[in-house]
């Protein structure tokens, strides 16, 4: 019985550690006057490069804020597939390791994923987004709504402790997320003699809700591949009490993930061409 309940927590867990992939806050649609569409550049210097119209100074915030959310929904088709921006091929995502330590009673290990895809981030519908843009800051909350997303990879479990019983298991693993609806805070700052915003933090500004989880997995405990039916089973039943004990593993490594795609996007594009000092406005 012991092995049975360590195997249910080590499945909770695998599941958790790679699905809480993004967060909640319903955001408000901002009316207004349509801003200028955003377009990308097809050949030349700017090549690939957005042509935006949200002025950093404008006194109307929120038509700055509804042009934001409005050339982000635009430019999304634009970097499916990389290569615009400095971003990667997001169809599918790659992430080729991740390491996670789990320290909760009674149960600790750590867990290596590897040859992890994510299908789905360019679907993402971009809700809402509030703004505070300065010559030498930037301070952005965006409320993003993905309709599915699916990870697919290889764990692998090690110096697992579940009360006196130890456990390891390697395998791999699918699972789906559906209605997943996220709000990130994006913090920025640039220096007087620099022409590109350097981003510092992109983190998750309230706690999350996930529509629904379907999760599989092979291999969770050596020596025991028939409990494998057993854990999978439980956690697709459990699924609500994944995504909340998955929460405090993932949220540092998914910060420093989005961190790093965002700085991808300032260092290619000038501050001043993503975010110009004026702009047209009603």
């Amino acid at each position: 019985m012991l092995a049975i309940k360590a195997l249910l927590a080590v499945g909770v867990v695998a599941a958790a550690a790679a699905a809480v992939e993004v967060v909640e806050v319903v955001g408000v649609p901002t009316e207004g006057p349509s801003p200028p569409a955003v377009s990308v550049q097809p050949a030349g210097e700017s090549a690939g490069l957005p042509k935006m119209s949200c002025s950093r100074s404008a006194k109307n915030k929120a038509f700055v804020n509804h042009c934001i959310r409005t050339n982000f929904q635009a430019l999304l088709p634009a970097i499916r597939n990389g290569g615009v921006l400095g971003l990667p091929n997001l169809t599918p995502y790659e992430v080729a390791t991740q390491a996670l330590d789990i320290k909760t009673l009674p149960i600790s290990f750590h867990v290596e994923l590897s040859n992890m895809t994510v299908h789905g981030l360019p679907d993402a519908i971009v809700r809402d987004a509030r703004s505070d843009l300065r010559d030498d800051r930037l301070n952005m909350d965006v409320d993003l709504t993905f309709p599915k997303l699916m990870f697919k990879g290889l764990f692998e479990f090690t110096n697992g402790v579940f009360a006196t019983w130890n456990f390891k298991g390697r395998g791999p693993f699918e699972f789906h997320l559906s209605n997943i609806r996220a709000t990130w805070k994006v913090q920025g700052r640039k220096r007087p003699e620099d022409t590109h915003m350097m981003i510092d933090h992109v983190t998750p500004v309230l706690s999350y809700t996930i529509g629904g989880l379907k999760f599989w997995a092979k291999g969770l405990v050596d020596g025991a591949p028939a409990l494998d039916d057993v854990v999978n089973l439980m956690v697709n039943r459990l699924w609500s009490d994944v995504v909340e004990l998955g929460k405090p593993a993932v949220n540092k490594p998914l910060s420093q993930h989005l961190t790093a795609l965002a700085n991808d996007v300032f260092r290619s594009v000038p501050y001043q061409q993503l975010f110009p000092d004026s702009s047209e406005e009603p």
